[in-house]
């Protein structure tokens, strides 16, 4: 477990690490990203062979490790939420099980010796399938890579591209295929809940969340899709976490990220400056069409053609709000408009002096309070909120 004086480090670093810019030089860029990140994606092909969205084998995965993977931003508040979040229900959780469930963090070069003290660096050189072999352990471990994002002036200035192009590295591709069975791709403002443990779904699943909500939105995907040669089944509102074998994900971010290009791209008007313009004038934006959730429907119309068979539950990427059990979701996700427990007002100090010991961590709302407050406090130095934590949980 990690003590009270690393923690300390930890937050007197993260503290100095919001000046910090990180190097994002073209050399330092060049020499981690593989040349098709360098690159503008290739235009999806219709005519790409299906997946079948059947996981085949979902009793020999259930006997292989498990692993969460995403993408620590250059955000102020990014790595705060990685370590209050996501790395502190992972941590409760995996004290519950002996199952192998790892964590692989790609992070902005900003926040990476920050999260180097509480994960294992890991180098993608040459050597790194070697490598990476002989850094596993049997109990569940976290692991962190320095990440560049991809070129800005490739992307128009999209900052989500971030969540899913180091899938389409094949250095990262061969860890996923050979080490790990299921497979989580997930945002850093999560919380995983204990029936997380048990969760291996039989198909191709995503979360849910409400981004198509007017029919005209609808009608705009499924002329993009058309555009492109593309199917669309007719299926919305896919949540940004993915739960599937390795193969099955890769495939899926892959394609994805050509259609997220070519959405960005084309489908909204470019700055003089660069970066995306969104013409409010003509009803774009929040809930017509907004290019903030670019990378959701790209998501959506790659899966609706690509995808035979595929689930959505709202066991996952719930809101952080909800009175359910925890015994009822297995993933947390805090949003824009939730009510408390709201990271908004976590990372404004509203739970600071907020009284624990009234809180229900059976109900989701109170779980994601307790745990992130909790973590919070004892990173700010109160050793006595890890006992409460163990004690309330």
């Amino acid at each position: 477990r990690t003590s009270t004086m690393l923690f300390m480090v930890l937050l007197t670093a993260l503290l100095r690490a919001l000046e910090v810019s990180g190097d994002l030089t073209p050399a330092f860029v060049t020499k981690v990203l593989p040349p098709n990140l360098l690159e503008a994606p290739s235009r999806p092909d219709p005519g790409i062979p299906p997946l079948s969205g059947i996981i085949a084998n979902p009793e020999e995965l259930k006997l292989r490790p498990r692993v969460l993977v995403g993408y620590i931003s250059d955000k102020e508040w990014a790595m705060i939420e990685f370590v209050a979040m996501t790395h502190a229900s992972w941590r409760y959780i995996t004290g519950l099980s002996k199952a192998k469930i790892d964590l692989l963090v790609f992070t902005h070069q900003k926040w990476a010796p920050q999260v180097n003290m509480i994960c294992s660096n890991l180098e993608l050189n040459e050597d790194v399938d070697k490598t990476f072999k002989g850094m596993l352990q049997d109990q569940s471990q976290c692991f962190v890579v320095s990440y560049p994002p991809p070129p800005q002036e490739i992307w128009h200035g999209y900052p989500f591209i971030n969540n899913v192009h180091f899938f389409v590295d094949d250095r990262v591709a061969s860890i996923l295929k050979q080490h790990y069975g299921y497979v989580m791709k997930t945002d850093f403002d999560t919380f995983l809940t204990p029936a997380f443990l048990n969760f291996f779904p039989t198909k191709l699943t995503f979360g849910v969340q409400e981004y198509v909500v007017v029919d005209t939105t609808k009608q705009r995907l499924k002329d993009v899709s058309a555009k492109l040669g593309l199917t669309h089944k007719g299926r919305h509102n896919l949540g940004p976490t993915w739960v599937g074998d390795a193969s099955t994900i890769l495939t899926m971010a892959n394609y994805s990220i050509s259609v997220m290009y070519h959405i960005v791209k084309n489908e909204f008007p470019q700055l003089p400056t660069g970066g995306i313009a969104q013409r409010w004038n003509q009803g774009e934006g929040w809930p017509e069409w907004s290019a903030g959730i670019a990378a959701m429907y790209a998501t959506e119309i790659a899966v609706n053609h690509m995808v035979k068979e595929f689930d959505s539950t709202d066991l996952m990427d719930a809101h952080g709000d909800t009175t359910k059990s925890v015994h009822q979701v297995i993933h947390i996700h805090c949003r824009h408009g939730d009510g408390d427990f709201s990271k908004f007002e976590f990372f404004n100090h509203h739970y600071d002096k907020a009284d624990l010991t009234s809180l229900q961590p059976a109900i989701v709302k109170d779980y994601a309070m307790l745990l992130a407050v909790t973590t919070w406090r004892h990173l700010a130095g109160d050793p006595s909120s890890r006992q409460r934590q163990k004690e309330e949980l």
